[in-house]
């Protein structure tokens, strides 16, 4: 499913379930960035409507087979352990890329705060358009950032290791439920806040 966007340069997917939640859910997945061919190379940079289908196309392939470790580890995360295909799991979610341009040409470029600060507003159209209940971030980074903005009434931090943090933030008067982890290309991730994540994803 595509959603038009006004701010939006790189388009989530929203998978055509999306609107009807996922354990009395909708959940948005969001991932950190991107990283592109020079902008005057990178299709994405070359299209007419100044926007790009980057992650929409990303979880399009992978749903036809394509297998790619960070939607892998995301959708054994979330997924009830495997009771849902991952046909049924991305077609039930929405998924985010937060930086709305690419970060730069290898995969180890990390965004500058210009880009970090030009973030916000995109993020907002799509808090507003989406209307998530429940939030996976993939990466502290983005963590921190959203939560310099956003009204935030309670967290609660996971002891131990990896990283992962529960929150629940209020946007246009809604509560939104945000679990934060580490990002899952990151050195030292593992499944072990697994149950954390569902122990909140699972409540009611």
């Amino acid at each position: 499913m595509k959603l038009t966007f006004n701010k939006v340069f790189f388009t989530p997917w929203v998978g055509e379930n999306y609107f009807n939640g996922m354990n009395g859910k909708r959940i948005l997945i969001i991932g950190e960035s991107v990283f592109c061919l020079p902008p005057n190379q990178c299709p994405c940079y070359k299209a007419i409507d100044n926007s790009c289908n980057y992650g929409f196309d990303l979880v399009d392939k992978v749903l036809k087979g394509t297998k790619v470790a960070f939607f892998t580890k995301i959708y054994k995360i979330l997924s009830g352990n495997n009771l849902l295909s991952e046909k049924e799991f991305w077609n039930s979610i929405s998924f985010y890329e937060y930086i709305q341009q690419s970060v730069g040409t290898k995969p180890k470029d990390r965004p500058n705060g210009e880009m970090w600060v030009n973030a916000k507003e995109p993020f907002l159209e799509v808090l507003e358009k989406l209307n998530p209940t429940f939030i996976l971030i993939a990466g502290k980074s983005i963590s921190d950032a959203i939560y310099s903005f956003n009204n935030i009434n309670s967290i609660e931090k996971f002891e131990g290791k990896p990283f992962a943090q529960f929150a629940k933030l209020i946007f246009l008067g809604r509560e939104i439920e945000i679990v934060s982890i580490n990002h899952p290309s990151a050195p030292g991730f593992s499944y072990n806040h697994t149950d954390f994540i569902n122990s909140k994803y699972y409540s009611q």
